[in-house]
């Protein structure tokens, strides 16, 4: 079941399971996701983006069971994709057909001029989904935030594609 839910709906009825649901992804792989302790400015980050803008919130369930989820952020022309992420590994293609539904709804609800921006995160898989990487600036201004690399790419490549180090400096 693939479900679309109001801003309302997915802040009181989703975020704080799927919050719980992405540290554990990342902890289950041996890693530490960077919002690992900062709940509070996770928590506030997505409800600006959710009180501020035109969001598509996607939940995909079997059951009661949450397999994954992503949210669409739209802003002028560029449409931002917002925490995607899968809690289910075992299912296999589950990422391909995310990806799929992430271009196929952005298609639907765009205007003809729009952009699809998806980040940095997971990078090699987005490159072979067709992203092309461009630079990006991080909306967080914390100082216990730790300016990190993604691990899919090299910090020469990083530095080459982007023409600057990531890290969170607004």
């Amino acid at each position: 079941l693939v479900e679309t839910v109001s801003p309302d709906v997915y802040f009181s009825q989703y975020h704080h399971k799927i919050y719980e649901l992405y540290i554990n992804s990342f902890s289950q792989r041996g890693l530490v996701n960077c919002w690992f302790d900062k709940k509070d400015l996770y928590d506030r980050v997505v409800k600006w983006s959710l009180d501020n803008y035109k969001t598509v919130n996607r939940i995909f369930k079997k059951d009661s069971e949450i397999l994954a989820s992503y949210t669409l952020i739209f802003r002028d022309r560029e449409i931002f994709l917002s925490f995607s992420n899968c809690y289910n590994f075992e299912i296999e293609n589950l990422q391909l057909f995310i990806y799929m539904d992430i271009l196929k709804t952005s298609s639907d609800v765009s205007c003809e001029k729009s952009f699809l921006s998806a980040g940095r995160g997971s990078f090699g898989y987005k490159r072979r989904m067709g992203f092309s990487p461009i630079p990006m600036y991080s909306l967080v201004n914390d100082p216990g935030w730790k300016k990190d690399y993604n691990s899919d790419i090299s910090r020469e490549e990083t530095l080459s594609l982007y023409g600057r180090d990531f890290g969170c400096f607004i």
